[in-house]
Order: structure tokens, then sequence, then C-alpha cells
């Protein structure tokens, strides 16, 4: 017995060390993508959704803005990337309304075509490209056992999905702190 254990605890290493330098699973599971943003609007959709309802951190909203934004942050609020990405760990610990929030799942999707003007002029005033692709996802949720939803806007840029409203918590929690 001693024997088949070691043998397959020795295999389970292996296995993990291989995985690790192949880079498989690099995202946590999570969906994001090297660098920040995800590789799907739904995805971006159920972080932004994690983010509200199951706690805000850093590393979360940091993974649903783009890099260039962090940079606009920098010097809209005059510190150093990292002095913000310090800031908000600060204000955004993952702390939760410790509700019970389940059964989240995507409802619907459609692209906001008729708003593309408007997001590109807010993203280029940033100094982001332009999007290529903008949408509205809903997610159904309960909230204890009461029926919820939200609707989340996500963008796509460079091959990466973002989120608007991480954007929004992002500028709200450096411009009170």
């Amino acid at each position: 017995m001693k024997k088949k254990l070691m043998i397959s605890a020795t295999s389970l290493l292996a296995v993990c060390v291989m995985a690790l330098q192949c880079g498989c699973g690099s995202d946590g599971g999570s969906g994001a993508a090297k660098g920040g943003g995800y590789k799907t609007k739904e995805k971006a959709a159920m972080a932004i959704f994690d983010a509200q309802y199951k706690g805000a951190t850093a590393e979360k909203l940091i993974n649903l803005v783009p890099e260039e934004y962090i940079e606009y942050c920098a010097d809209e609020y005059h510190l150093t990337k990292n002095q913000v990405k310090s800031k908000l760990s600060e204000i955004y610990t993952g702390r939760t309304s410790g509700r019970k929030v389940s059964g989240e799942k995507i409802t619907d999707t459609h692209e906001l075509t008729d708003q593309y003007g408007r997001l590109n002029s807010f993203l280029e005033e940033r100094g982001i490209d332009k999007s290529e692709e903008y949408y509205s996802v809903n997610v159904e949720f309960k909230v204890d056992s009461d029926d919820w939803d939200e609707e989340y806007l996500v963008f796509e840029v460079d091959g990466k999905w973002y989120s608007r409203l991480a954007m929004s918590w992002i500028d709200n929690g450096l411009e009170k702190s």
C-alpha cells in the first residue's frame, strides 16, 4: 500500500511540474488572458459579477481593465502604476455583503452597435485603442431566495474582453482616496 501511495504521489508531482512548465492552467481557470482581460465576453461578464457580488479585489478589477487604463489613472492621479495598484489593494479587499448569492447564469447577450461611438470616445480619451465589439451580457441569479438580474457592459480591445463597470469602480475608488 505504501509503495502504491508513493508511486501515485510521485506521478502526481510529475504531472504538476509538467503543467507548470507548459503554462497549463496559468489563468487559474478564470479565463483571464495573460496581461489582463478575458478570452470571452461571457468570462469578462462573470468576472465583474463575481467582483460585485462575491467580493471585489484589486487583482480582479485590474484584470477587468486594459493596462492602458491603469497608466491613465497613474497620470490622472499623479501616481505611479504601482501606487495605483497599491491604493486599489487598500480599497478593494474582497469584502462581501454576507448575503447568499447563487445560481448565476448568463441569460442574454446582445451587441450594442448604437453605442460604439460613445464607448470609443471614452476609451480614446484614456489612451486606449478603439473597441471592436461592445456587448450587454445579462446575468440572472439568486440573492438569498430572491430572483435578481444584472446587465454588464463588456468590450473587446485587441482580442481581450474588459468591463466598463470595473473602470468606473477604479476611478471612483482612486478619486475618493
